[in-house]
């Protein structure tokens, strides 16, 4: 559980810092790509100097695009529970805020 994770951040420094333009899993901002948008998840990417420079769609069963699409799914009702977490607790400290 250590070893996994810290050779993935060290492959993503060099691949940035080399700009290696490198196929990387790596979570990215969607615009359309694999039918979300507004939404982080991991998909394939090329890094290079620019960070993300481009997420590489793939071709997917109907079965690992319906796995995805439940991933996203579950990504994006807990950014909604946060934002509305957020908003209650912003709410809730209004009386001691000074405003």
């Amino acid at each position: 559980a250590y070893y996994a994770p810290g050779a993935s951040a060290a492959k993503m420094v060099e691949a940035i810092v080399k700009d290696e333009k490198r196929l990387l899993a790596a979570s990215a901002w969607l615009r359309g790509e694999y039918g979300h948008q507004d939404l982080f998840l991991g998909v394939p990417v090329l890094l290079g100097r620019g960070g993300v420079e481009k997420i590489v769609e793939l071709s997917l069963t109907s079965e690992e695009k319906s796995a995805l699409d439940r991933s996203a799914g579950a990504v994006r009702e807990v950014c909604e529970f946060i934002l509305r977490a957020q908003g209650r607790l912003e709410t809730a400290l209004e009386p001691w805020s000074g405003a």
